[in-house]
């Protein structure tokens, strides 16, 4: 027994070599539970012992407590954050001149987005899969109701690292509803995000999403789109209640 640990009391035979020396021991036949009954009567006897290994499991057991600081308090991946928009769809029969509004009233161009959104069939709200270029790919579902007034919108966003796998597996598993491919110029003017976008097979379109911060009434947001509407000129454009996704799969 004295030779099972790589630390002994003073004077023994184990004590005259390096603790390293004993990093794990094998006990053939020792079933795990027997193996910590052991362990913890050596440790009663002042033996420290680095590690032991049942033969069943072939694996060693640790002889000290993980850092649990470092482990969620539920066991569980954190869940995801649920982020919150107030929104307003209008048609537009030219860009150009909201685009020269949108610089008057004080928006701040942030460049121009290609992108690729992939709907999918689901059960409850929308889910989609967005590719743009230059960018990481990601994961939305969204639920907002089919309103033409402004609307409020729950979101999810999980990026991706394999956009194609993730894309094939959904696509079997739930089917694909449409594919809506866009040239999306962004704006942000405040807490405003506002999107001009030239949409394949179904024109121009400009998109006004307030986005709330924690603890934000929704009649902020309502306000600021209202207020940005009448300065942009879209009061008299047609408004859109539902998603590109939408209207393209209801032409097939």
């Amino acid at each position: 027994m004295r030779r099972l640990c790589g630390n002994g009391p003073q004077g023994s035979p184990v004590q005259q070599r390096e603790a390293s020396t004993w990093p794990v021991v094998v006990l053939p036949g020792l079933s795990c539970y027997a193996g910590r009954r052991l362990h913890k009567r050596l440790a009663e006897r002042g033996w420290q012992a680095k590690g032991l290994v049942c033969k069943s499991s072939a694996q060693a057991m640790p002889t000290h407590r993980p850092d649990e600081s470092r482990l969620p308090r539920s066991g569980r991946p954190p869940r995801l954050i649920m982020y919150c928009n107030i929104e307003l769809k209008f048609r537009a029969a030219a860009l150009d001149t909201v685009r020269q509004a949108v610089l008057a009233a004080g928006g701040q161009a942030q460049g121009v987005l290609r992108q690729l959104d992939t709907y999918f069939h689901c059960r409850s709200g929308r889910l989609k899969l967005r590719q743009t270029e230059g960018r990481q790919t990601q994961l939305i579902w969204y639920r907002r109701a089919d309103l033409v007034d402004a609307r409020r919108s729950d979101y999810l966003l999980v990026p991706l690292a394999d956009a194609e796998g993730v894309r094939d597996a959904l696509a079997h598993a739930l089917g694909i509803r449409a594919v809506v491919a866009k040239e999306r110029e962004l704006y942000l003017w405040g807490q405003v995000r506002i999107h001009l976008d030239q949409v394949a097979g179904l024109g121009n379109f400009v998109e006004l999403e307030a986005v709330l911060g924690t603890g934000q009434a929704e009649s902020e947001g309502r306000a600021w789109l209202a207020e940005l509407a009448e300065r942009l000129g879209l009061d008299a454009c047609e408004r859109v209640a539902v998603s590109y996704g939408d209207l393209l799969a209801s032409r097939e």
